[in-house]
């Protein structure tokens, strides 16, 4: 085989692998998705922010 042949043989594999990466992005993601559903038990996780340490301002913290 000529140097052509292999170049383009090369470029067609280079070519097929960024076609087939959205679609390896996609199965990697839905993998880690999977195994933290099984680790999480299915549960969402919560979109508020939770608070370390109590406001500032002085005077005692709600409920004490």
């Amino acid at each position: 085989m000529s140097v052509v042949e292999y170049s383009l043989l090369v470029a067609i594999v280079i070519a097929a692998l960024l076609a087939m990466q959205v679609y390896v992005k996609r199965a990697v993601s839905g993998r880690w998705k999977e195994a933290g559903d099984v680790f999480g038990f299915g549960r969402q996780t919560s979109k508020t922010i939770l608070r370390t340490q109590p406001p500032t301002g002085g005077g005692e913290l709600p409920g004490m």
